[in-house]
């Protein structure tokens, strides 16, 4: 699944893909014995006229590439 999702025809369809990355952490986290004992988190503070800013949960955090000021 990783494989298909990654590099394979998954790779160009982002909501199947997404499944099959739910699909797989899934059968590690049922099947596996390794347990996530860590999670990262943010706090920010923006200020009201700074629109644009995107948030994601994987690679970059934020996104200010289409950052602007009101």
């Amino acid at each position: 699944m990783v494989n298909s999702a990654s590099k394979g025809d998954l790779a160009s369809k982002p909501e199947e893909r997404w499944e099959a990355l739910k699909k797989a952490e899934k059968i590690v986290m049922d099947q596996a014995v390794i347990f996530p004992i860590y999670q990262q988190g943010n706090a920010v503070l923006i200020k009201p006229e700074v629109t644009g800013i995107e948030f994601h949960s994987v690679g970059v955090n934020i996104f200010y590439k289409n950052a602007d000021k009101k």
